[in-house]
């Protein structure tokens, strides 16, 4: 337990209840150790922007009397986990029912993050939502995004494409992101590399349907990559989130025997995402107590893991709340300092990505192309 020593006791507690989770295990190491009502909320508030508060809401079920928070904090966080599921099964209503739609046409809808990361999980309902990302292709595997804004129009959708990467697709209060790339490449050639990557490798092995819908989930050699790729973005840009790295460390633990390792690190080098995910996977490996068989047991102990660890669960650079122009002006600032910092680990050089936080930011609506 020595790499708690500098964590609070809430998000102590809130660690050793995730890692129970994802090792499937009774949660009794507190038992001598109960929190005050004041830290159990400092638990709850934390577990909630990080994106966990559900999941950790099914390990406290679990516990004996004695060590259940008090009777307002447990109510708290049951209220939070119906919320999730209700708010979960609702999207995925929607978004189903779009999918069948897009099905009817013949163009297959692959589900991006958010619901295909769910089936990795026991209870898939526990995992947060927010957008549903998704990449559509016809029966030959080209892409369909025009054919997909056009069958959202049935549902007297609201659409735009104030980004290069996706339209926005507002369905019965769903926002559903059509990707026309995969990545936020930014037109460089390292990006449009990793985009060319990821766009074969999603088409290369076709996935399996979702929860008996017309919604598609990528294969899982793809789902994994994808998930390194689009963590190691926010990474850079902001933070991670403890709900990342949970859903990095049930996917392993479901999949780890299917992956050609050789092949899979082969795709990394040349995505340069190595070393952030052997970082990401050693995270989980200290910290969630993740135990890995086949995984190359490349993520040695290193002041970066900690390092890391403590910038995601202390809330790394996220917005928290509205911002004025100063806060935002100052935020921007501590992104290009965080840019600096972090500039082994990323895949583009440093004035490369200075300019494109510039060039490609939401007031500018690039066009491009791979």
């Amino acid at each position: 337990m020595s790499q708690f020593n500098t964590l609070t006791k809430s998000e102590s507690y809130l660690l050793e209840l995730l890692a129970s989770s994802i090792n499937d295990c009774h949660f009794d190491k507190f038992r001598d150790n109960e929190l005050t009502d004041e830290e159990w909320g400092d638990l709850i508030k934390t577990a909630s922007w990080q994106g966990v508060a559900a999941i950790i809401c099914s390990q406290i079920e679990r516990l004996p009397q004695s060590q259940l928070p008090s009777r307002t904090q447990t109510i708290n966080l049951i209220g939070l986990k119906i919320s999730q599921q209700k708010r979960y099964n609702k999207q995925k209503n929607i978004a189903s029912a779009f999918a069948n739609a897009l099905r009817s046409e013949g163009v297959k809808m692959y589900i991006l993050k958010g619901f295909a990361y769910s089936s990795y999980y026991e209870d898939p309902s526990l995992r947060t939502c927010g957008d549903c990302d998704c990449f559509l292709v016809d029966v030959y595997n080209n892409l369909a995004f025009a054919k997909g804004n056009t069958i959202a129009q049935l549902f007297q959708a609201n659409i735009d494409y104030e980004h290069y990467k996706h339209s926005h697709i507002q369905i019965h209060g769903l926002m559903i992101e059509n990707h026309e790339f995969l990545t936020d490449f930014r037109s460089t050639r390292q990006g449009k590399i990793t985009e060319r990557l990821l766009r074969d490798l999603l088409i290369k092995e076709e996935g399996a349907k979702l929860f008996d819908t017309d919604m598609m989930k990528p294969n899982d050699y793809f789902n994994l990559l994808f998930l390194v790729r689009h963590a190691h973005g926010d990474f850079i840009d902001g933070g991670i989130t403890l709900r990342m790295l949970y859903d990095l460390a049930v996917m392993l633990k479901k999949i780890e025997c299917k992956i050609n390792w050789s092949d899979f690190y082969q795709d990394l080098s040349i995505c340069k995402l190595s070393d952030f995910f052997n970082l990401i996977v050693g995270i989980c490996v200290k910290y969630f107590g993740l135990s890995l068989s086949t995984v190359p047991d490349t993520y040695k102990e290193t002041a970066l893991i900690d390092e890391v660890f403590y910038d995601t669960i202390r809330g790394g650079l996220h917005i928290k709340g509205k911002e004025t122009l100063p806060q935002k002006t100052l935020r921007i600032l501590k992104r290009f300092k965080r840019m600096w910092h972090y500039r082994n680990l990323a895949t583009e050089k440093y004035p490369v990505m200075i300019w494109n936080s510039f060039a490609f930011s939401s007031y500018i609506h690039r066009k491009v192309s791979i």
